[in-house]
């Protein structure tokens, strides 16, 4: 084991602790170590300065010893309050990713008695597959530990009464994440950030912090998380700020690869060569801006498609509502057109577990005073009649009376288009419109623009894809896709005259 070098009175120690099977000398681990040493030097200016307060208050006034306390809390204070706490590792699988920061939770473990650190996964099903089988690696040498194994509880005991908790998010089961309300931890690996939900990330990182049981000192609240390369939440809220070089002065990213892995074979690699060029591309070199294969929208470019900024609505166009139904979520994208070579759409509504009178309401402020230009159309659908409603009503008689429109204002179709139909002619208009523009801020409308996919069916017919899960983001394809259609509604009803529809 490499020598530990003390460090102001803290041991700050490459290969961790003795407990820890877990080595990082190797030189393709250089971005392993900057993690640790960052991570351990975090907890060194903290814990420094914990004793420092403590000490000074038992120190006799106007001594040397205080004024040498004082001088030492006024230059430690700064560092503490400007250090990294949020660690994200990301790129590619095989990278070492979870290996590093399970070997640091375990190696906190020992230099905090009593903590309390947790590790979170989608579900249990892959925690039994995936962190708890990494974990048992890593302390494999260990003596003294205690599993708890239960279908309430699962968690590795150390000796000196700390503590690393498995959890699942099982968001399916409970979408309003109780479980994490009352959770109590000193810092949590997130693991495989992208098959998690934005709000978990949140709501954990309120979290942290809030378990008071250590023995001494406190550590400082840890964030840890690993993902690789996809286009959700976690791109726009992580990578895409480091790319930029706006993470805030607490965060820090990198980029770990196969070849910073030691212990990833040749054979592994020539395995890998064997994948498709974007997979490859993707999951082995770590590239996030990739083309989509099978993209519906193929036309669709984040570079010509999307504005600078959020578009405003114009008062002197029609405001053009276009909606899709007997979905979850429900779904409308309002925008814009001059009917002749520009279209602009300026925002979108996305309501899961929700109704037509919900997403009416959602509407109603942003057309106040200008009902007299709207104009409404979107899947053929909503012309059927509804059980269980008065009169047997059906949705587009309901956007009418809650929105106060007349029948002269709805464009709806009496057939929605055709699928390969339409995907040509919305890829013609994507590709030949001088301008068609959407604010940055429709967030889910863009992904589904990018990464809604085409599949075929038993017959040999194109299909939007709504089954399994969407590489791209992680989430189950059927929860894509409407936005992408309220989109083609909108582009079949506002320009017909300009490019012919074309008819299988």
């Amino acid at each position: 084991m490499q020598k530990a070098v003390k460090r102001d009175g803290f041991f700050f120690c490459l290969n961790l602790h003795p407990m820890v099977t877990a080595s990082f000398t190797d030189p393709r681990q250089e971005k392993h170590r900057k993690i640790i040493k960052s991570v351990l030097k975090a907890c060194s200016n903290s814990q420094q300065l914990q004793l420092a307060k403590k000490a000074i208050v038992e120190t006799s006034e106007g001594s040397q010893e205080r004024i040498a306390l004082a001088e030492k809390i006024d230059r430690l204070q700064p560092l503490v309050d400007n250090e990294l706490k949020y660690f994200y590792a990301g790129g590619a699988i095989r990278g070492g990713k979870t290996f590093v920061f399970i070997a640091l939770m375990s190696a906190l473990c020992k230099i905090y008695p009593k903590s309390r650190w947790i590790i979170i996964r989608k579900s249990t099903a892959v925690l039994q597959k995936t962190s708890i089988p990494s974990s048992e690696l890593v302390l494999k040498n260990s003596e003294g530990l205690y599993w708890k194994r239960s279908d309430k509880e699962y968690f590795v005991q150390f000796p000196n009464g700390s503590r690393i908790y498995f959890m699942s998010e099982g968001y399916d089961s409970d979408k309003n994440l109780t479980k994490f309300l009352g959770l109590e931890c000193n810092g949590v690996l997130l693991e495989q950030m992208e098959e998690l939900q934005e709000k978990t990330y949140v709501m954990v990182k309120t979290r942290l912090g809030s378990w008071l049981g250590v023995e001494g000192p406190m550590p400082p609240s840890l964030l840890f998380g690993t993902f690789n390369p996809t286009f959700g939440w976690v791109k726009k809220q992580i990578y895409d700020l480091h790319k930029k070089g706006k993470l805030d002065k607490h965060t820090n990213f990198t980029e770990l690869l196969p070849n910073n892995n030691p212990f990833v074979t040749d054979d592994q690699f020539r395995n890998w060569e064997t994948l498709p060029p974007d997979e490859y591309a993707r999951l082995i070199k770590g590239m996030w801006d990739i083309e989509v294969k099978g993209q519906f929208m193929n036309q669709f470019s984040k570079d010509r498609h999307v504005a600078h900024r959020d578009i405003p609505l114009n008062w002197k166009l029609d405001i053009i509502l276009s909606f899709d139904f007997n979905v979850d979520p429900m779904t409308c994208v309002i925008g814009q057109t001059n009917y002749i070579d520009s279209i602009f759409f300026v925002s979108e509504i996305r309501q899961p577990d929700s109704d037509t009178y919900a997403m009416c309401a959602a509407i109603k402020g942003l057309i106040a005073g200008r009902e007299h230009t709207v104009k409404v159309t979107g899947d053929a659908s909503g012309k059927n009649r509804m059980s269980g409603t008065r009169g047997h009503i059906n949705q587009y008689q309901i956007i009418k009376e809650q929105l106060g429109l007349s029948w002269e204002q709805f464009m709806v179709p009496s057939v929605n288009p055709g699928i390969a139909d339409s995907r040509t002619f919305c890829n013609a208009l994507l590709y030949r419109l001088p301008t068609i523009l959407f604010s940055p801020g429709m967030e889910h409308t863009i992904n589904d623009m990018m990464f809604t996919l085409c599949a075929t069916n038993k017959d040999g017919d194109l299909e939007i894809k709504k089954t399994g899960m969407n590489e791209f983001l992680s989430i189950d394809n059927k929860h894509i896709g409407h936005l992408c259609d309220c989109v083609r509604y909108f582009l079949h009803t506002t320009f017909t005259d300009y490019l012919e529809i074309p008819k299988s």
